[in-house]
């Protein structure tokens, strides 16, 4: 009698070790989809780059990510707003420190390196991005710069 409970025993213990196996991998899975995405992105700035002048792309980026706080937002429901490439709503609260310098909605190359080190000084920005299908701003308008400093040497 006890060799079959021993069994049955052991039989559960094994299905939690499946159970445990198959979510790691799922999990894995999940952040090796997100990576891929996030390259995917980094090749589509550099062929963009390349096709126009890279600071005209990190300038849009810039004012996309750094500068959406600017427009008037109406009230809008939180369901909507999981559609947006950003959120406008977060995007205003993460940009509030930086409103006085966005009033006129040019954004300058040195206000733009304030909000990318304020980026990459945050708390998020050391872990975060690993759960994200973008890679963050300031990474992509680096490789933009990068790519222009390149361009420049080639001519």
């Amino acid at each position: 009698m006890s060799t079959m409970f021993n069994r049955s025993r052991n039989q559960g213990r094994g299905a939690v070790m499946i159970g445990i196996g198959a979510f790691a991998v799922y999990f894995i899975t999940n952040l090796l989809i997100l990576y891929f995405s996030r390259l995917r992105e980094y090749y589509a700035d550099n062929f963009a780059g390349h096709q126009v002048r890279p600071t005209l792309l990190a300038n849009g980026l810039a004012k996309i990510t750094y500068g959406l706080s600017l427009q008037k937002q109406e009230a809008q429901s939180s369901t909507l707003r999981s559609f947006y490439a950003v959120d406008p709503v977060a995007s205003s609260y993460e940009v509030s420190k930086f409103a006085s310098f966005y009033a006129d909605q040019n954004i300058s190359k040195e206000e733009v390196e304030k909000a990318m080190d304020w980026e990459r000084k945050g708390a998020y920005s050391k872990f975060g991005e690993i759960f994200r299908t973008h890679p963050l701003t300031f990474k992509r308008i680096e490789k933009l710069y990068e790519l222009e400093r390149q361009q420049s040497m080639q001519n």
